[in-house]
Parts: structure tokens; sequence; C-alpha cells
């Protein structure tokens, strides 16, 4: 509903404005700008729901070298959400306030990992790494994120997940 009334308002606006350009150009522009707005809220929910659920097993874990190992990766998400929150724009700040519902889903499913003990809550850590690679992944590939955090993301982001998944297959 969000999307429908945003990309109506853009539509009326643009129409009112005078760009040039034919409605379904305009349709297809206020689609893509709300596609990459959508991803990197996803992405910000995403480092959000990292750091919640990188606190709760790091409050468990009983290894001192394993508990730092975890604090200083919700660190680095920590540094990624506000690298992340410095290039949206208002409506994305506006919208990503909170993880929603992948940071429910995913303390939800840590939390029943603990009970099973510490190496299922680093499965679940590992699992929830791999899928914001992949976010990261898909938000390389929209055309309208700015080169430089294409490049921030490729160079600092991405290296980052691929060693805390690399790091967490070694304690599993």
């Amino acid at each position: 509903m969000k999307f429908l009334m945003a990309l109506l308002t853009l539509t009326i606006f643009t129409t009112a404005c005078g760009t040039k350009g034919t409605m379904k150009e305009k349709v297809d522009h206020a689609k893509m700008e709300m596609t990459s707005h959508s991803k990197l809220d996803d992405v910000i929910r995403g480092e959000m729901a990292a750091i919640e659920t990188y606190s709760q097993v790091v409050g468990k874990v009983t290894d001192q070298k394993e508990k730092r190992q975890l604090e200083t990766f919700r660190n680095d998400h920590q540094r990624a959400l506000a690298t992340l929150q410095k290039y949206a724009n208002q409506p994305v700040k506006d919208d990503a306030k909170s993880s929603g519902a992948w940071g429910t889903f995913a303390q939800a499913w840590t939390g029943g990992a603990k009970v099973f003990g510490e190496k299922t809550a680093v499965r679940a850590l590992k699992a929830g790494e791999e899928h914001g690679l992949n976010e990261y992944e898909e938000l390389l590939k929209e055309e309208k994120v700015s080169d430089e955090l294409k490049e921030v993301i490729r160079t600092q982001l991405v290296p980052k997940q691929k060693d805390h998944i690399n790091a967490l297959n070694k304690l599993i």
C-alpha cells in the first residue's frame, strides 16, 4: 500500500511539473526508486537484526574468547548500520527505525537455538550472516544505488560479512 501511494504521489507530481517523458517512463522510474529504497531499507533492518541477535547470543556464551569475537562482529554490524544510514535518504531512515519482522524472526530463531546449545546459536548467526551477504549482493545490482555506496559495500561491508561467515564456520 505504501508503495502504491508513493508511486501515485510521484506520478502526479512529475506530471504536474511537466517532466518530459511518457507516463510509463515515469512509472518505471518511480518503481526503480522505490525498489532501491526498499532494498536499502531491508539491508538496514538486517543490520539492526544482526546487532540484536549478536547481543542475545553474546549474553549466553560462556567461552570468553568466543564472546569477544562475537562482540567484535556485533560492533562491525553497528559500524555497518551507521555507514548505511549515512547513505539512506530520509524516507528510508524514517521507515527503518527497527529491525522489523526479520529482527523478530532472527531473535526467535537464535533464542530457540540457545536452548539447544551454543553451537546451534552460532549456526543461527552464520545463517543470518549468509542472508546479509545475499542482501548486500542484491543491493549492488540496484541501478539507483550510488557508485560511492556500492564501493563501500564491495570493499568494506561484503568482506566483513565473508570474514564473519568464515570465522563462524570455525566455531561450529
